[in-house]
């Protein structure tokens, strides 16, 4: 059985991704609907409103406050050690201000999981996975396969536990390592 190539399937791919809109509407018209047949009317408005009033204030301070306090820490420490998961956060942070404010109680409650802070690690580390899954499969790679080819270090790259990075490129079996380097 042969693996298909990537991206070989993408008018269905198309199809569902047209679908997602009205079926996201559908839900929330239902789980908006359960709701005030619980609560009334009025509270089913009160708690709608009170999301999207919620989703403002963290949109403001937490997404855009977080991604300046990443840029900030990147800047005092003069690296970007850490500052991706920070940047991560609030984006997070964002998303799920950005889903609090629109209506509907579904996405509000996916929200919440990306703005808690107890939270918000599960859902990092699964959107994390996600994009990983996407990633190997848009290359054509799966996780544990082995891409043929050699690293060569610079001669002037600190090795392993040394203060520089180690700055290297993959060579295609059979090329020479002491030929000219791209960008030399």
């Amino acid at each position: 059985m042969s693996r298909a190539t990537p991206g070989a399937r993408p008018a269905r791919r198309r199809r569902w991704l047209l679908a997602v809109p009205p079926l996201v509407v559908l839900v929330e018209l239902v789980g908006i609907l359960l709701v005030g047949e619980a609560v009334g009317a009025g509270w089913t408005l009160l708690l709608l409103l009170a999301g999207a009033v919620l989703g403002g204030v963290l949109l403001v301070r937490g997404g855009i406050g977080g991604a300046r306090r990443a840029v900030e820490h990147a800047r005092q420490r003069g690296t970007a050690e850490g500052t991706g998961r920070e940047l991560a956060d609030a984006g997070l942070l964002s998303l799920g201000a950005l889903l609090l404010v629109l209506p509907g109680f579904v996405s509000d409650v996916v929200g919440l999981l990306c703005v808690l802070p107890f939270t918000r690690p599960l859902v990092r580390r699964l959107l994390g996975a996600a994009a990983a899954a996407t990633a190997y499969r848009v290359v054509g790679v799966r996780r544990g396969d082995v891409v043929a080819g050699r690293v060569v270090l610079r001669p002037d790259a600190g090795g392993p536990g040394s203060a520089g990075p180690v700055v290297g490129r993959v060579l295609p079996p059979g090329e020479d390592p002491s030929g000219p380097r791209p960008g030399a």
